[in-house]
């Protein structure tokens, strides 16, 4: 079980992967050059996996989010 403390500080960084996530799906929508959709839209991705990484480490450690 994490601490208090340690929890906070997930879920902190879950909200933020959240927020980069929907940022920069925004701006690749938006993007008008291909190569800076491409480019924003590969960086959505690994927010996404960064967020998938942090969810699956609080279920493992029993702090469901």
């Amino acid at each position: 079980m994490l601490s208090q403390k340690d929890l906070l500080s997930i879920q902190a960084a879950v909200t933020a992967e959240r927020l980069l996530y929907d940022k920069f799906g925004t701006y690749a929508a938006q993007a008008t050059d291909p190569e800076l959709q491409q480019l924003f839209s590969a960086v959505q991705q690994d927010e996404q996996r960064h967020l998938n990484m942090l969810v699956d480490f609080l279920h493992s450690a029993g702090n469901v989010q």
